[in-house]
């Protein structure tokens, strides 16, 4: 999971948001990752980073260690 403040505050760029969301998914925290997502979404951003996402949330879970 991200520590936005030792990057200096909340992600702002599209590219910061999809850093966000991917390191959400790989930590297992979906519903944050969807909600990083449509904030993407609401913005103008590209075809590939939303694909990227997409595929990466398509992934098969791995069991989540304790």
């Amino acid at each position: 999971m991200t520590n936005f403040f030792k990057h200096g505050g909340p992600p702002r760029t599209q590219r910061e948001f999809a850093k966000a969301a991917m390191d959400c998914i790989e930590g297992g925290a979906y519903t944050h990752a969807t909600i990083l997502i449509e904030k993407i979404r609401n913005g103008d951003v590209r075809r590939e980073l939303l694909v990227l996402l997409d595929a990466k949330k398509s992934q098969p879970v791995a069991k989540r260690r304790r």
